[in-house]
């Protein structure tokens, strides 16, 4: 028998990932023929499962497996294949939708094509958050982090002795998620986003939470703590306000539109006053992360909030940005042979759960265009 935790530094060692403390611990564990031989199989089957191309369709290993097993139907062979189908799930979990779990937030690689939202507790445990569930989530210790309600995720309050611990949230395309912290502040997350955060603030300055992707905040007032936000080279900083930051890997700027209140943009390592760039309610800040500028101009900032309440507005928006948005909301691939339609602008409004084929029905009154459908979660525009 493996332990939970064995089967963790086999996956660790096996990606590269595992630590010296961590590699003496298997090292020992691996000592006994008995576990030298089920570590082989792991060996063997990571390799199988590359082979495979396991990681894009495990369905088809896994029914390789099965048929396998029918040929031989030895005791053997069902303990292997036993080991084969739990080992593929916690292969894919910890390189499928917990990749970014053993990458750091910095790391932009991420896999926002998974079924479920992911939260990681102190580096060390993973929960699998299904929409619309009630419950409890705890470190390995046992001390409660948070609650799910639904689709919020509620951060407990700050107890007397219990230690703060970091969480990575991950959304993943065609999802979206509520987290309330600790201090009260609602931050309201949109598909393929991570966001880093701790179960509570300590005694410090300021409050700082990283995000990737795009989320919109309701920040909870409290003028000897900012609420810093951290999004790739850009930092925003305040007090208690209303805002969205839209900070996508692929994108080369961050834009952040101010609903209410005030906040500074600064990409320096301290905030400075005299060198940030302040915005006003009303108005989007946008910083160009390669020239480090910073632009500014007044907005309707319905426009750039609208997806929180489940619509998709595009103003004067070329299609080629169009297709980005349209993948995340609806989590397929969109590939484009029309260069011309490409360079197009439009103006459009949509309810984000409108079928996909009535959006580009109605951007095909605007534009000519046919499509192909050669998977379920892939499009191809001629």
């Amino acid at each position: 028998m493996i332990s939970e935790e064995i089967e963790k530094y086999i996956i660790k060692y096996l990606s590269g990932k595992i630590t010296a403390k961590e590699l003496s611990l298997l090292e020992r564990w691996a000592e006994t023929p008995e576990h030298q031989e089920l570590f082989q199989e792991y060996i063997t089957l990571h390799y199988q499962l590359i082979e495979n191309n396991v990681l894009k369709n495990k369905a088809d290993f896994i029914a390789q497996q099965k048929k396998s097993l029918t040929t031989n139907p030895s005791k053997k062979s069902k303990l292997i294949y036993l080991r084969i189908v739990k080992y593929a799930a916690l292969l894919l979990l910890f390189l499928g939708i917990g990749y970014f779990l053993i990458t750091g937030t910095e790391n932009k690689s991420y896999d926002f094509t998974a079924e479920n939202i992911v939260l990681e507790i102190d580096n060390d445990k993973v929960e699998i958050i299904e929409e619309g569930k009630n419950k409890t989530i705890v470190t390995k210790e046992g001390h409660v982090v948070c609650v799910q309600k639904n689709d919020k995720i509620i951060v407990a309050k700050n107890r007397a002795n219990t230690p703060a611990v970091w969480c990575k949230l991950l959304v993943p395309y065609g999802k979206r998620m509520e987290l309330v912290l600790a201090d009260g502040t609602h931050i309201f997350l949109n598909s393929g986003s991570v966001i880093e955060y701790p179960s509570h603030f300590k005694k410090t300055t300021h409050r700082s939470v990283k995000l990737i992707g795009e989320a919109y905040f309701d920040v909870e007032t409290n003028k000897q703590k900012p609420f810093i936000v951290n999004a790739n080279q850009l930092n925003v900083r305040v007090l208690g306000t209303e805002f969205n930051v839209s900070a996508y890997p692929e994108e080369n700027k961050i834009a952040t539109v101010l609903v209410e209140g005030s906040v500074g943009l600064y990409h320096q390592k301290e905030f400075n006053l005299t060198t940030a760039t302040l915005i006003k309610p009303g108005t989007r800040g946008v910083f160009d992360q390669q020239q480090k500028t910073y632009t500014t101009k007044p907005v309707d900032t319905r426009i750039y909030t609208s997806w929180r309440n489940g619509q998709l507005i595009f103003r004067n928006i070329p299609f080629h940005n169009i297709i980005k948005r349209l993948e995340r909301n609806y989590n397929i691939k969109i590939e484009t042979n029309n260069s011309l339609l490409n360079q197009q602008y439009f103006n459009a409004n949509f309810d984000s759960d409108e079928d996909i084929h009535t959006i580009l029905k109605t951007f095909q009154l605007s534009f000519s265009f046919t499509y192909d459908t050669p998977e379920k979660h892939h499009i191809i525009i001629h």
